[in-house]
């Protein structure tokens, strides 16, 4: 519920449409659980500054621990920016998972968002990038719950998504990163979720 200031050059950049963003506004007030919902169930880039800037004084700062975080997790990777804009962030389909893993292990309370379908901001209704969470796509069984992650998409990388579901207790993760169209990344997705989920309880 803390408040989360919003600095005039991230106001800006919330209405560049050359990203997935909601309109920040320096005269409104925004909890650190508006700015989840607009982070992970619209790829809210913006609201992915915002938060960095909250937490670490200035985005070129939380990068840093980004960074840090990423080599004590052993993870294959490099980021530049706090909402995976740039080409120059860099990163393996191994190291997503495990970031991924981390997430849910240490902070698994992020399903709630992650499995919100849609959210309401300022009189909008945003709906999530995750088709799997908006039933466009399923696991064609009523045991397997998918719950998250998230989705991305650069013109340099592709359309990519760590997916994530579970079944009678277990959770397995997928990684696809780089496909050339979102129907194809959730078309490999749902495969390699369905084959982990039957390896370690058989439907």
């Amino acid at each position: 519920d803390s408040v989360v200031p919003i600095s005039a050059a991230t106001a800006k950049f919330s209405r560049n449409s050359t990203w997935s963003n909601v309109p920040l506004n320096t005269t409104s007030t925004y909890t650190v659980r508006q700015l989840m919902e607009a982070m992970m169930v619209e790829s809210g880039c913006a609201a992915a500054k915002a938060l960095a800037e909250m937490t670490s004084g200035t985005e070129w700062a939380f990068t840093n621990r980004m960074n840090q975080t990423a080599l004590q997790l052993r993870m294959n990777a490099v980021f530049v920016d706090s909402y995976g804009g740039s080409a120059s962030n860099k990163v393996t389909p191994l190291s997503m998972a495990k970031l991924g893993r981390a997430l849910l292990l240490y902070h698994p309370e992020i399903t709630e968002f992650t499995s919100e379908a849609a959210f309401s901001f300022e009189g909008t209704i945003y709906y999530s990038t995750n088709r799997f969470i908006r039933k466009v796509y399923s696991l064609e069984n009523p045991y397997a719950v998918v719950d998250g992650l998230k989705t991305g998409y650069i013109d340099a990388g592709g359309s990519s998504i760590i997916l994530t579901g579970s079944k009678s207790g277990r959770r397995a993760i997928a990684i696809v990163l780089g496909s050339d169209s979102v129907a194809m990344r959730d078309k490999e997705a749902r495969a390699l979720l369905v084959n982990a989920l039957r390896a370690i309880s058989p439907w």
